[in-house]
Formats: C-alpha cells, sequence, structure tokens
C-alpha cells in the first residue's frame, strides 16, 4: 500500500500545505502566507537554512507523539524531512531568496489488514520554530439526502 501526499506551494494571497491520513480521517497541515512571511529568508547561497534537519525532527517529534494513534501489529517510523521553498523567490535565481518550511513526514508500517492506505502524518516546521499542526479535514456532504434535488 502507498500513502498519497500532495505539497502547495505558497502564490500570493495563498499558503502553505501538506495532507495527513491518520485516526481514519484526513487532516490538513496549512501555514498562511502571514506565518511565512514572519519566518526568516534564506539563500542557498548563505551556508545552511535558519533550522537544521535535527532541530525540525526535534521540534516536530512533541507534536507526532501526541497525535499518533497505536494500532496492534503496526510501529511509527520517521520517513522523510524534506526542505520545500514556500516561494518562488527572485525570478532572475530562482529559490535563491525565499521563505523555507520542513516538512517532517512519518510512517506507520506493519500489518495493515488490507484496510488501504497507511497512516501517515506530515507536520510543518516553519523557520521560526513553529509547528503547523494538521487539522481534521471536513468533508462536504449534505447532512440530509432530501436536500439533493434532480
Amino acid at each position: 500500500m502507498f500513502a498519497f501526499s500532495i505539497t502547495t506551494f505558497v502564490i500570493a494571497g495563498s499558503d502553505v500545505s501538506t495532507y495527513s491520513w491518520f485516526k481514519q480521517k484526513s487532516w490538513v497541515s496549512a501555514a498562511s502566507e502571514k506565518q511565512l512571511i514572519e519566518t526568516k529568508r534564506w539563500s542557498t547561497r548563505n551556508g545552511e537554512p535558519p533550522i537544521a534537519v535535527g532541530e525540525a525532527i526535534r521540534l516536530a517529534q512533541p507534536v507526532f507523539e501526541r497525535l499518533k494513534d497505536d494500532v496492534d501489529g503496526t510501529y511509527w517510523m520517521l520517513d522523510a524531512v524534506t526542505l520545500h521553498p514556500a516561494s518562488p523567490g527572485n525570478p532572475e535565481e530562482p529559490f535563491t531568496d525565499n521563505r523555507w518550511y520542513w516538512e517532517v513526514w512519518y510512517q506507520m508500517y506493519g500489518d495493515s489488514g488490507g484496510s488501504g492506505s497507511w497512516p501517515h502524518i506530515k507536520l510543518i516546521v516553519l523557520m521560526d520554530k513553529t509547528v503547523v499542526e494538521p487539522k481534521l479535514v471536513t468533508p462536504m456532504v449534505p447532512t440530509d439526502s432530501t436536500e439533493i434535488k434532480p
């Protein structure tokens, strides 16, 4: 089984977001443009990012521990940590003078019982050390089937 993931980069007036699946529900972590603007700029020419990969993991870990659900016959692992540009930056030198963020991805492994996609939790860590927690995605369904008219 493969986990499904979408990451969206910021465009003026927008945000960055990443989706998770755990506790049998869909979740989204989203950082607003305002949150991103308040973080430090970083250029790939200026050495390491403001928050190192190890610090991003350390910041995300307690949030992950609180959110995860333990299921018999399964275990969680840190699956990936990815540095993403949150804006295109200077058009003449793309991805050099931007706002950036870390995406920390935890994946459940073990016996899924054939239930479909493996649970996974993806957290956004901003360069100001903010961990953006996932919020439940509310499905858009009618509350009463009689509301649907041909």
